[in-house]
């Protein structure tokens, strides 16, 4: 599986930036979080998070304190491109196998405040929105002060149910995914659901933006 560079600026999307290679995560090439700005900004050390509890200073909270609320299962419904109300939708989010602290910087390796650090928790998680979509994904939990950012993926074939690509053929493509964007408030993961494709020129399917204009599903679920 493939997976593209995703930013969280003004605009949320799926599908920013050019693809990375096959074994890259979702993350790895550096889920930005800040402003416009933070376009550009890659990934510049990665440290572990060996102790939850610990505070992470530049976060001023543990890893357990940034992630409360926003771990677990959550229940809510959709709206599909038509209009029509998937009820009900479960997202279940698993427990992350992994933690670490993120620094991001400039390419050249110049950092400002356009390039923001967070946490980024690795994680699983079962999306059963009945006979319309239902899989298990992969993917990171992004923290930052005030901002979160959720990007969960998984293969076209692992998908069942009879949510179809409105924007791109797989047929056409190198590879296809669903892909699952989100951002929190309180208790509740706001964000849309749809396919992304890339054909072997790295040339991609358009973004679905994370507020679920023109995306194939988009969601409100709540713990």
């Amino acid at each position: 599986m493939r997976h593209t560079t995703t930013t969280l600026g003004v605009l949320l999307c799926m599908g920013c930036g050019g693809v990375g290679d096959e074994d890259t995560d979702p993350g790895d090439q550096g889920i930005q979080i800040g402003d416009e700005g933070s376009f550009g900004c890659t990934i510049d050390t990665v440290d572990p998070v060996d102790d939850a509890n610990e505070v992470i200073e530049e976060l001023g909270l543990s890893a357990t304190q940034a992630q409360a609320g926003m771990i677990g299962a959550f229940s809510g419904d959709g709206v599909l491109h038509d209009g029509t109300t998937l009820d009900p939708l479960l997202l279940t989010l698993a427990e992350p196998t992994a933690m670490d602290w993120i620094e991001t910087a400039h390419p050249d390796g110049s950092s400002d405040d356009s390039c923001t650090p967070y946490l980024r928790l690795t994680l699983d998680a079962h999306l059963d929105g009945g006979d319309t979509v239902t899989t298990d994904l992969g993917g990171t939990l992004s923290i930052a002060k005030g901002q979160s950012l959720l990007l969960m993926a998984v293969d076209i074939d692992d998908v069942d149910g009879s949510l179809e690509p409105l924007w791109v053929v797989p047929a056409d493509m190198a590879w296809t995914e669903l892909r699952l964007l989100g951002t929190h408030s309180d208790t509740t993961w706001t964000g849309a659901i749809g396919y992304l494709g890339c054909n072997d020129n790295n040339e991609c399917s358009p973004p679905v933006s994370a507020d679920g204009t023109d995306a194939e599903l988009s969601y409100t679920a709540s713990l």
